[in-house]
C-alpha cells in the first residue's frame, strides 16, 4: 500500500463521522494506549480503577458492549495468537487498527514516544512520520520540545487528511467520482513547518 491508498483506507474506515462512541467506549480506548494488545476483561480492569477513584463503579457487561463497539467501528480488531497457544480463560484479545492510531491521534490522545516505538511498524507512522525522521533517531529522542513538535506534526497530519482529503472523497463520492480533485500528500510531509 502506498500514502494514497492509506488515505483511502482511512476513509473507508471513517465510520465514526457522525457518530457518538460514547463515555465508557471512548474511555475503553485508553486501554489500548496503555497496552498494544488488550482484552476485555483488562479493559474492565483499567475502567474500574478510572472510575473507583471517581466514587464510581461499572460491571463488565457494560464494558463487553462498548468493546464491541469500537470493534465495529473498526478503531480495533481481534489480535491474533501469534504463539498458538489457547487464552487463559478463553479471552479474546484486541489491538488498535490504524484507523484506531489515525482516531486517536487526531483527537490528541496519543503523546507517549514508546506508543510510536511500540507501534513502530504500524502505517500511520510509515507514511506520515519515517519520511521525516528514523525510527533509530526516535529511540535516541530525549528533549520534550522535539517530541511535543513531533506529535504536534502528527496531529496536523491527521487531522488535515480528516479536514481536507476526506472531505473532497466524500465530494467525489457524491457527485460520482472526479479524479482531479484528488491531489498527493506531499503538502503533509512539509520538513519547513513550523509550529
Amino acid at each position: 500500500m502506498d500514502a494514497k491508498g492509506y488515505i483511502f483506507y482511512l476513509y473507508e474506515n471513517n465510520s465514526l463521522s457522525n457518530k457518538n462512541l460514547g463515555k465508557t467506549a471512548d474511555k475503553i480506548l485508553n486501554s489500548f494506549i496503555r497496552r498494544k494488545i488488550c482484552s476485555a476483561y483488562q479493559c474492565f480492569k483499567d475502567l474500574s480503577i478510572e472510575l473507583n477513584k471517581e466514587g464510581k463503579s461499572i460491571s463488565y457487561k457494560n464494558v463487553h458492549e462498548p468493546v464491541q463497539k469500537l470493534l465495529s467501528y473498526n478503531l480495533i480488531r481481534k489480535a491474533t495468537n501469534r504463539v498458538g497457544n489457547p487464552t487463559k480463560h478463553g479471552a479474546v484479545y484486541y489491538t488498535l487498527t490504524s484507523f484506531g492510531m489515525f482516531y486517536l491521534m487526531k483527537s490528541r490522545r496519543i503523546w507517549d514516544l514508546d506508543f510510536i516505538l511500540e507501534h513502530d511498524k504500524n502505517e500511520l507512522f510509515e507514511f506520515l512520520l519515517y519520511p521525516i525522521i528514523k525510527v533509530e533517531t526516535l529511540r535516541s529522542l530525549t528533549d520534550p520540545e522535539i517530541i511535543h513538535t513531533i506529535f504536534m506534526y502528527l496531529i496536523r497530519c491527521c487531522q488535515e487528511i480528516e479536514n481536507t482529503y476526506f472531505v473532497r472523497l466524500k465530494y467525489v463520492e457524491e457527485i460520482g467520482g472526479i479524479e482531479t480533485l484528488l491531489t498527493s500528500i506531499e503538502s503533509l510531509l512539509d520538513p519547513n513547518w513550523t509550529i
